[in-house]
């Protein structure tokens, strides 16, 4: 009879949150007990899953194109929860999608405990939220609203980037949208291990107020390929341009000096070096914008931009 139980948390947040930071940290916190991840990524690329350490250690499953409490993936999400049960880790670790609607959670987190049985526990929903972009973001996606309202934990992260009278804006939105979430403050996703909850699956799920997208709609995710080899500078404007449009940009474009990986939330933009030993890495910018965006619009025009200023 099989009496090993692994503990399982989900963490939410929307796009450029901080979740791959903070789900690093707590991989490092956690030291050499075994750890399963499961990444889920909207976009096609799975940039998120390429970020975490120590990766082939780690027993990494990836879900792409989709938000795993949609039907388009949950079943595929279901399946790989109990195959992952099988290797018998001590922890499993969910980074949703940016995009996730955890309304359907109960339900699907029932239908895994179903088929794993007591192998698994389930500890949790908790929610990474940016305090720089958050005040601005609740009014224009449903789905951050929906993440602190399911959120056992919220961790409010990037405080450095928000003066304290945003923070305590943000802290009093949170509550009155979630009186009952434990709230972390901290920077870089720095949290323990031993601070995240072991709640039980409780809430009520049955609201129909996150039905659907809201006026919005639902964001759309696209991967772009530049035709031509740009530098690191036009690569940054480009970037810079293109964030006015998008809710978020990231993955890794080669520039003529060399490999660079992209990271963008905003206006809070990384372009870094990449090392040779990441070669084989997917290479296009995964870019997430309101539905009726066009995307190649707002690269084509933003191009157009850079070869005007290298013209004068």
């Amino acid at each position: 009879m099989n009496t090993y139980t692994t503990d399982f948390w989900i963490i939410g947040g929307f796009l450029g949150s901080g979740k791959t930071t903070l789900l690093n940290h707590l991989i490092q916190d956690i030291g050499n007990r075994c750890i399963g991840v499961l990444v889920n990524d909207f976009g096609e690329l799975g940039v998120d899953s390429q970020l975490i350490e120590g990766r082939s250690d780690r027993e990494i499953v990836e879900l792409n194109g989709g938000q795993i409490f949609c039907s388009c993936i949950s079943g595929n999400f279901v399946k790989s929860m109990v195959e992952l049960t099988t290797k018998q880790p001590d922890v499993i670790l969910v980074e949703g999608s940016g995009l996730a609607k955890p309304s359907a959670l109960s339900t699907i987190v029932d239908e895994i405990l179903s088929i794993a049985g007591s192998s698994l526990h389930y500890c949790g929903f908790i929610t990474v939220i940016d305090a720089d972009r958050t005040l601005k973001l609740l009014s224009v996606v449903n789905a951050v609203k929906e993440q602190i309202q399911y959120a056992d934990l919220v961790v409010l992260n990037k405080t450095d980037l928000a003066s304290p009278k945003e923070l305590q804006q943000l802290k009093s939105q949170i509550i009155t949208i979630n009186p009952d979430t434990e709230i972390l403050e901290t920077s870089f996703g720095k949290i323990p291990f031993f601070t995240l909850p072991h709640f039980p699956l409780e809430h009520d799920y049955t609201s129909k107020e996150f039905a659907g997208w809201g006026a919005g709609g639902r964001p759309k995710a696209a991967t772009w390929k530049p035709d031509e080899t740009l530098n690191e500078k036009e690569l940054q404007n480009l970037v810079r341009s293109v964030s006015e449009y998008a809710f978020r940009i990231k993955g890794y474009i080669r520039t003529s000096e060399g490999l660079r990986f992209v990271s963008c939330s905003g206006d809070q933009i990384i372009i870094e070096a990449v090392g040779n030993k990441n070669s084989t890495l997917h290479e296009g910018l995964t870019v997430i914008v309101p539905s009726k965006t066009v995307i190649s619009k707002i690269f084509n025009e933003a191009l157009r931009g850079i070869h005007v200023l290298n013209n004068n």
